[in-house]
């Protein structure tokens, strides 16, 4: 039945997207075509079982201190995040920004790593991808915003922005780090 619903919704986006293209200028056609492919990736992120990205909520959320909610082998630690759900070009999305810290000794230029947002049993919430391109010295912080779309069909997403930050679970999801001098890390 997820499946199901997860291809039907894709199936929605990519229509009402072509709909869209077809009485707009190239810039807006592609636009609506990077946004689609959002949703789209997205959609498959959520089947697949890896990190949910997702769908609409009110308000506004700001965590408590993130503690303990880390890989135990990563020493980039998730500071600090907040969502505020608001009107984007084409749909309601989150805007949601976040600090993290490099404990490394060596400075991080790359890192492929998501926040996934679940609930106090665990109920996957919202998730996002983080940018890949940061610059982090040993012992600092660097703060990153961005809009992530909501996805319509999925109302568990809006519980983002309507439950309370205390009970919101962050937790930052590291798959790789690439440091100043190339080396790599990995946590297994």
């Amino acid at each position: 039945m997820r499946a199901s619903t997860l291809l039907l919704s894709a199936a929605l986006l990519v229509s009402a997207a072509a709909r869209a293209e077809d009485a707009g200028d190239t810039g807006a056609r592609l636009k609506a075509l990077e946004e689609r492919m959002d949703r789209v990736e997205t959609l498959l992120r959520l089947f697949l079982g890896n990190s949910p990205i997702g769908s609409s909520a009110q308000g506004s959320t700001t965590s408590p201190p993130v503690r303990g909610t880390e890989a135990p082998s990563t020493e980039l630690l998730l500071v600090r995040w907040s969502a505020i759900r608001q009107k984007c070009e084409y749909t309601e999305c989150y805007r949601i920004a976040y600090t993290l810290r490099n404990d490394f000794s060596k400075p991080i230029k790359l890192i492929d790593a998501s926040i996934d947002f679940s609930d106090l049993l665990g109920e996957a919430i919202f998730g996002i991808k983080l940018k890949e391109d940061v610059r982090i010295e040993p012992g600092s912080e660097v703060s990153s915003t961005g809009n992530y779309g909501i996805n319509q069909f999925r109302t568990s997403e809006r519980r983002l922005a309507e439950i309370p930050p205390a009970d919101v679970q962050a937790r930052l999801r590291v798959r790789a780090i690439v440091f100043g001098d190339n080396s790599r890390f990995e946590p297994k």
